[in-house]
């Protein structure tokens, strides 16, 4: 039988990342095709599965470009325009999610809806979303995250609550989202996952009414450029970002809100969901770890106010819950 093969080349940070893969992992399985994944050109710029392993993904079976048994260049392709030179093209920059190949100026992507016959389906695109969602009951972190995260963890509070903040490429009234809910950080430790070294600056500056301000991550605090969009990164930074995403998720709460575009950060909402997802959960039972069954507990002083400004958040929030868990336990 002969294999027949996805080559999934996401664009984008995380949240993108994770979207595109989860959109090819489901179309592999679908249609008995093996997903092959190279993360080179993401916002990561390194190999996945360096950081994540994907499993129970119901047989389908996903390997990195350096492990493809066969020629890539001697399968037939989708798009046709790049077969002969899928190691070699060079695609133009992202336009609406879209990417080009330079020579033809044909989008390299494929349609998710039909089947095809041809060896190797090639979608190199952006996108982000809620299917990033999806996939974080597969991934499982290897064992360099993990180390990552237990790092970050003993620097942190046992109990604290968490706040993310997006303030470079997306914007934030961050200074009016934290008086929003001082009622929440009265008294409490906090800890701030953010892309702007700004926001940390004016946050210690601010009378947030916090016992104490924590930062995963320190950063340069005059950049205003999206971390994501780096000419290359290291791995070191790739681990720093793993481990700021999986503190906030295992705070006793965590908050964010709406940026100044009337958009939710695919990188809060991916944190959101994780702090609901089987895979916190098993990070959390491991030594050294917060306890997942904190006990989590409203302030009451600007509770009313706090709901009322972010009722469309809130809801936008218990959605997000209901459908991760509800997912996982259609899974099971």
């Amino acid at each position: 039988m002969t294999i027949k093969f996805v080559l999934c080349r996401p664009r984008g940070g995380l949240n993108d990342m994770l979207c595109q893969i989860e959109h090819c992992l489901r179309y592999c399985r679908n249609n008995g095709r093996t997903l092959v994944l190279d993360t080179t050109k993401s916002g990561m710029r390194d190999d996945f599965q360096k950081y994540f392993s994907i499993k129970d993904a119901h047989g389908t079976r996903v390997i990195s470009l350096a492990e493809m048994p066969v020629d890539i260049d001697s399968l037939s392709t989708i798009p046709e325009v790049i077969q002969g030179r899928t190691q070699t093209y060079e695609a133009d920059g992202i336009v609406g999610g879209e990417v080009r190949d330079t020579q033809s100026g044909e989008i390299i992507n494929f349609d998710l809806r039909k089947s095809y016959s041809a060896d190797l389906l090639v979608q190199e695109r952006a996108g982000g979303g809620i299917n990033s969602y999806w996939i974080l009951q597969h991934l499982r972190p290897t064992e360099l995250v993990l180390g990552a995260i237990q790092e970050k963890l003993a620097g942190l509070p046992e109990r604290y609550i968490s706040l993310h903040i997006r303030n470079t490429d997306l914007q934030t009234d961050y200074v009016h989202f934290v008086k929003s809910i001082s009622w929440a950080l009265r008294g409490r430790n906090v800890i701030v996952g953010t892309d702007s070294g700004e926001v940390q600056s004016r946050l210690l500056k601010m009378k947030t009414g916090a016992k104490e301000i924590y930062f995963p991550t320190q950063l340069d605090r005059t950049s205003t450029n999206p971390l994501h969009d780096a000419a290359s990164t290291e791995e070191s930074t790739i681990l720093e970002m793993l481990a700021d995403l999986f503190a906030m998720a295992l705070g006793q709460r965590l908050y964010f809100t709406f940026t100044k575009q009337g958009r939710v950060s695919g990188f809060s909402g991916l944190a959101f969901a994780l702090s609901h997802s089987v895979l916190a959960r098993e990070v959390a039972s491991l030594p050294a770890q917060p306890p997942s069954n904190a006990l989590r507990r409203f302030r009451s002083e600007g509770l009313l106010s706090y709901l009322k400004n972010q009722a469309v958040l809130i809801l936008v929030k218990a959605a997000i819950a209901l459908a991760v868990r509800t997912r996982e336990s259609l899974r099971k």
